[in-house]
């Protein structure tokens, strides 16, 4: 069994008017770890109605455990010419609570080293839902956990009223917007500042800085000619963790997962040009 869980909604997306397809942390955290022939548990809700967005998932997860939701997590994407995208929460989902864990939650992710909370807005996981987890396992956090708020409609982030939930957290994911909104730079000295043992902040096509064992590296990242980069954070981050797992030094995780999700993207581009 794989030592690397990942908690979060599987999500109802629509992108540019599309038809609804499955999204969310656990989806493109494994679309991206089988490019490298790697796996991880997945822990989710979604609603019953919708039960059936959890096909894709269950063909990558090393095991899938589900609760049924009061609603399905779901999202418009939206993306201009100019390649700037608009995301519309247009349903939330239902907060992780401790009752969750300790009658699910925990049972499925026994055994595992690290869990990643992918985290959708700040209503998701709750601080005392994180430091209940941090008692039996190392947590990675998704940014959005910290400064996009919990409501309906057009997402705008905001900096959070406290940042205790961290005290809980060993790995933190931001993107360099997020990162912004917290009032930081990528600079070591900056960064330092939330005390997070490692950081990894990704920039799109620019790459990633990592701040782990007192430095800050940089990782250069291919330049992939895709409209739609749903996920691609979301792939990044599983497969440094899974990197990490397997004592890769954190310079090295990060060239592995800008890898991983570059191929991830090509696959992508591939199925929507003409013959792909």
């Amino acid at each position: 069994m794989t030592q690397l869980a990942i908690i979060g909604h599987t999500t109802r997306d629509r992108v540019d008017g599309g038809a609804s397809r499955a999204g969310g942390a656990p989806l493109h955290a494994l679309r991206a770890l089988h490019e490298v022939n790697s796996t991880a548990r997945v822990v989710t809700k979604v609603a019953e109605a919708d039960a059936a967005l959890l096909a894709p998932i269950a063909e990558l997860a090393d095991n899938l455990v589900w609760l049924p939701a009061s609603e399905t997590a779901t999202f418009a994407l939206e993306h201009d010419d100019a390649g700037n995208r608009r995301v519309i929460v247009e349903a939330l989902g239902d907060s992780w609570e401790p009752a969750d864990l300790k009658s699910w939650v925990l049972p499925a992710i026994q055994g595992c080293r690290i869990a990643h909370l992918g985290a959708l807005s700040a209503a998701d996981f709750p601080a005392d839902t994180v430091a209940l987890l941090n008692q039996t396992h190392r947590l990675s956090l998704e940014g959005q956990g910290l400064v996009r708020p919990g409501r309906r409609g057009p997402v705008a982030h905001a900096p959070p009223a406290s940042l205790d939930l961290l005290r809980h957290v060993e790995i933190l994911k931001l993107s360099l917007e997020e990162a912004t909104v917290l009032g930081l730079e990528p600079t070591q000295s900056s960064l330092q500042q939330l005390g997070v043992p490692e950081l990894v902040l990704t920039d799109g096509e620019h790459g990633a800085w990592i701040l782990a064992e007192g430095r800050l590296i940089k990782i250069v990242a291919d330049s992939i000619p895709v409209r739609d980069v749903t996920g691609a954070g979301d792939g990044f981050i599983a497969c440094y963790l899974a990197a990490r797992l397997d004592d890769a030094r954190p310079e090295d995780a990060g060239r592995f997962a800008a890898g991983a999700v570059a191929t991830m993207l090509r696959h992508r581009q591939a199925e929507v040009e003409p013959g792909g």
